[in-house]
Formats: structure tokens, C-alpha cells, sequence
């Protein structure tokens, strides 16, 4: 997949998951956003963010710079739904998306050379 498809992806997908974050509540009970999957949904929602934001830059230092531009994504989301719903500041939610932007962090490091932002640049 070339840089550019990459980052398409990741525009659609901060598109899809600012729109999960502020659908009306009775809309998110429904799609089952809500309840005991809650916090697993933010965790998962955060490592594919992450994977996806680091995917197309190399080095250690680069991908640090993107997880804390994702960090301030969930930080923005959350601040987001306090305006919507008029709810607290939900930190609970941001310990999830945290741990979930250090496990995609992980998942990136893991990854064999190569297999991201080096292959992708020839194409």
C-alpha cells in the first residue's frame, strides 16, 4: 500500500472515529459504543489510529512525534463530548486511548524493517 492510499485511510478513519465519538447517544447505545466494551473500543480504536499514523514514517523519534499527535486526537475527541453531551471530561477514556496509542507504538517498533514507511517510499 503506497504513503499516500496510507494516509487517505487514516484521514477516513479519524473521519469515522470523530463521528462514532459524537453520534447522538441513543445512536451509540445501539451500535453498542456504550457498556462493558467501552474501554476495550477506545484501546482498539487507538491502536489501529496509531498503527495507521505511524505507518508511513520511520525512525523512533518520528513515530514518538505521531503518537503524541494522536494523543492530542483522543484529548480533542474527549474534549469534543464534553461540549456535546455536556458531560466531566471522561479521563478513564483517555488512560484507554493512552494505552492503546503505546500498544500501537509497540506493534510499529515489532514490526520486521522494512515492512512499513522503507517499502513504501520506493513505491
Amino acid at each position: 500500500m503506497s504513503n499516500k492510499s496510507v494516509r487517505i485511510l487514516f484521514a477516513i478513519w479519524l473521519l469515522i472515529i470523530t463521528c462514532l465519538s459524537l453520534f447522538p447517544l441513543k445512536l451509540k447505545v445501539h451500535l453498542g459504543t456504550v457498556g462493558p466494551w467501552h474501554n476495550t473500543g477506545h484501546l482498539l480504536v487507538f491502536v489501529l489510529t496509531t498503527v495507521l499514523a505511524c505507518w508511513t514514517v520511520s525512525g523512533i523519534y518520528a513515530r514518538l512525534l505521531c503518537c503524541i499527535g494522536v494523543a492530542g486526537i483522543a484529548m480533542t475527541l474527549e474534549w469534543l463530548e464534553t461540549l456535546r453531551y455536556h458531560n466531566p471530561y471522561e479521563w478513564r477514556d483517555v488512560g484507554s486511548d493512552t494505552a492503546g496509542i503505546l500498544i500501537g507504538f509497540l506493534v510499529m517498533l515489532l514490526l520486521p524493517a522494512g515492512s512499513s514507511a522503507g517499502v513504501k517510499r520506493a513505491a
